[in-house]
């Protein structure tokens, strides 16, 4: 799994003997991002966090509404899993919430007093977090880009709520996030490198996430 995520093109005779371990498609789809990969060299590892296109903005949070935060366990089953290592390992934090409404409500949900987002292709949400997923935080073991790609997978399936098939082919996987808008979001605090803000709304359905995760050192 990691080999693919380098580009390589690993032979279905190699393909066969893998232990089903990470039970996710083998092959790259093209709704993915280029993943990132570990570099090593004399100084030890070296993973660059995706950054942001351009500058977050500053939006007009609307008043927080309790009524319109709802329970998602699965989600939230599968953010902890992917920020495992952060909170576990780490000394990390992880918030996440989901609302009948739009990123902005479930931004304001989390109780932030003000706040700047920027609208992000789905390739570039995802690369980071898969890079975060695939880290061992401030102080955790790295768990590798394979782990990483898996975690993500998992969130996307309890956020289109397909959790009837496991793993959804690619196709299908593909199809049902086509309809997610992603965003990245901070609260004007200082970024301490180990830090994740991402929200990610459903139209069609009137849903909407947003989580927070930060691992001092």
């Amino acid at each position: 799994h990691e080999r693919t995520l380098r580009g390589e093109t690993v032979g279905d005779e190699h393909a066969q003997l893998l232990v089903p371990v990470i039970d996710i498609p083998l092959t790259v789809a093209d709704w993915e991002p280029e993943y990132p990969v570990a570099v090593y060299d004399d100084d030890g590892v070296q993973v660059d966090r995706p950054t942001p296109p351009r500058p977050l903005v500053e939006v007009a949070l609307p008043v927080t509404d309790p009524d319109i935060v709802i329970d998602d366990h699965d989600t939230g089953l599968a953010m902890g899993q992917l920020m495992e290592t952060w909170t576990t390992r780490s000394n990390g934090r992880l918030e996440t919430v989901c609302v009948e409404g739009d990123h902005l409500d479930a931004i304001a949900a989390l109780g932030p007093a003000r706040a700047r987002v920027l609208t992000v292709p789905a390739r570039h949400a995802l690369a980071l977090l898969a890079w975060a997923g695939a880290s061992g935080g401030a102080q955790g073991r790295r768990r590798g880009g394979a782990i990483g790609r898996f975690g993500v997978w998992w969130l996307l399936v309890a956020l289109c709520d397909l959790d009837d098939e496991w793993p959804p082919s690619a196709e299908r996987l593909g199809a049902a996030i086509s309809g997610l808008r992603w965003f990245l979001w901070d609260a004007f605090e200082p970024d301490s490198g180990w830090m994740l803000r991402v929200a990610v709304e459903s139209p069609d359905d009137g849903l909407a996430w947003a989580f927070v995760a930060d691992d001092g050192d």
